[in-house]
């Protein structure tokens, strides 16, 4: 009896042939594909269990302050008022200081500059702002422009896309100082102005790789650099035909370079000398779901200790922001995707309390924050629909054959089962489903459990389907193996079918 082994799981791929490579899949939804393991993506929940909504709506942006210790406080922003998390009393306090006004389609920016948590709100209400992690926030020493994009360089605090008065926008210039706190340091005698004329777009982002700067304009990418003597800097045109189109989709993929949304709809990945598109299979679950209308306002996060950009965005055009992720591994090429009934996020950002604890991927709602991908069995209440099906797999020929059973290999546990079912011949009917759960035995350490099919059962190609529930644990899938028998027929000879559920 002939087995075939399936392990090493590499994700989603909606464009693959199917059976060519079985480490990829076309179906999976909620389930992440972690070391070459399948795992049903954990619930999310309040954020450490704060319930109380947010009395000024939307939350617009979440930032993080870390302190030299890398003690790190989340804080959150909506159109008027600015709040720390505090862990010790599991509140957000008011840090606003200041009025200001923003709306609700702005586009937060941050950065942490000489030890300050320095951020924007992209329009005109607020002059950018410090936080140093105690008090309140503040407006920047002097009189510093009015800004789209901010970013901590070197010495220099950098601000993009400028404004003297929140009104009319020089979007092409960026104005940098060493003294962003001092009384003088915006001063015309005292900042620098850099003109980015190469090309008609403005500034959208910026965000520095290496030793360098990528500005992220709206037709172009731009390299800038720090080259000292009386010519403090000096920028040249990346090679690229597009601009960035969501200017909070560019994060840091470690040493790797940037990730970001340009304005062709795809994904990118640049070091700031040339820019690749991300692998086809990452773009087409995107192409094919994101509401494009919206994609300019989606948002993204790194997880760092897992290497993984995670990125959101609209995919049912009714919802007003954004109900879908697509997670991509940017070291091992894993790729999965999620979506979350009955939840739209605005901002995401991930971040630890402190370099003892693991990292945590948080979102903001309309008036709360939630934990992402945490051990919860459901998303806030709302069941997690987790599904994980093989594609067609023919097993390396196209003659008949028989499978007899399937042999799932997971991570022993106490709280998760799953239940299983199979298709037939490119029929996207599955029968048989059989449920199991993981508990395995005392002396195993992992649990083996065998799904059966019907002797009747015949076909050249079988997909079988998992489907995942978390009661308390989640559900880690390490191997799928295969029994199955080769059936001889002469070459006139049709194939039977199983009778009993396709006819």
């Amino acid at each position: 009896m002939p087995i075939f082994i399936l392990r090493n799981f590499q994700g989603l791929n909606e464009i693959m042939v199917p059976g060519e490579d079985p480490r990829f899949t076309r179906n999976l939804d909620n389930v992440k594909i972690r070391q070459g393991k399948i795992i049903g993506r954990g619930g999310l929940d309040e954020l450490r269990d704060i319930t109380t909504a947010s009395s000024t709506t939307p939350i617009i942006g979440l930032m993080s302050y870390t302190g030299s210790t890398l003690n790190t406080t989340l804080v959150r922003i909506t159109p008027t008022k600015v709040a720390s998390l505090n862990t010790g009393t599991d509140v957000w306090d008011d840090i606003t200081g200041t009025a200001f006004t923003a709306a609700s389609t702005d586009r937060p920016q941050f950065t942490r500059h000489k030890g300050d948590l320095c951020f924007t709100v992209e329009g005109g209400g607020t002059r950018p702002r410090k936080w140093t992690g105690t008090g309140n926030t503040a407006v920047l020493g002097g009189t510093p422009p009015f800004c789209k994009a901010i970013e901590s360089y070197y010495n220099f605090l950098l601000l993009g896309n400028t404004s003297t008065d929140g009104t009319t926008f020089a979007p092409r210039r960026i104005i940098a100082s060493e003294d962003y706190d001092g009384a003088t340091g915006w001063d015309s005698c005292n900042a620098i102005t850099i003109n980015f004329n190469e090309t008609a777009g403005g500034i959208l982002a910026t965000k520095v790789f290496g030793r360098e700067v990528i500005v992220y304009k709206s037709d172009a990418l731009i390299q800038l650099r720090s080259v000292g003597s009386t010519v403090r800097f000096a920028h040249e045109r990346i090679p690229f035909p597009h601009g960035i189109l969501a200017p909070l989709s560019v994060q840091n993929a470690g040493d790797l370079g940037h990730i970001f949304l340009a304005t062709d709809y795809a994904l990118y990945i640049t070091n700031g000398t040339e820019v690749k598109p991300l692998p086809p299979y990452v773009q087409v679950k995107l192409q094919e779901t994101m509401v494009k209308a919206s994609a300019i306002d989606c948002r993204s996060a790194i997880k760092a200790s897992e290497d993984t950009y995670h990125f959101i965005y609209k995919s049912a055009s009714g919802d007003t922001w954004f109900d879908s992720r697509i997670s991509y591994n940017y070291r091992t090429g894993e790729f999965y995707h999620s979506s979350f009934a009955g939840h739209e996020f605005i901002s995401l950002l991930g971040f630890r309390y402190d370099n003892t604890q693991d990292e945590l991927l948080a979102a903001s709602t309309t008036d709360l924050v939630f934990d992402l991908d945490n051990t919860d069995s459901t998303d806030a209440g709302t069941v997690v629909a987790r599904v994980y099906d093989t594609d067609w797999l023919s097993f390396g020929t196209d003659d008949p054959k028989k499978l007899h059973r399937v042999k799932i290999v997971a991570a022993k546990t106490t709280g998760a089962r799953i239940k299983v079912s199979v298709a037939f011949d490119d029929i996207e009917t599955f029968f048989y489903e059989k449920g199991f759960d993981l508990r395995g035995r005392p002396t195993e350490k992992d649990t083996i459990v065998e799904y059966t099919i019907p002797a009747n059962c015949e076909a050249r190609s079988f997909n079988i389907k998992i489907k995942m529930y978390h009661d308390s644990d989640d559900v880690q899938i390490k191997a799928l193996v295969f029994d199955y028998d080769p059936i001889a027929r002469h070459l006139d000879e049709s194939i039977d079918r199983p009778s009993s559920p396709i006819g």
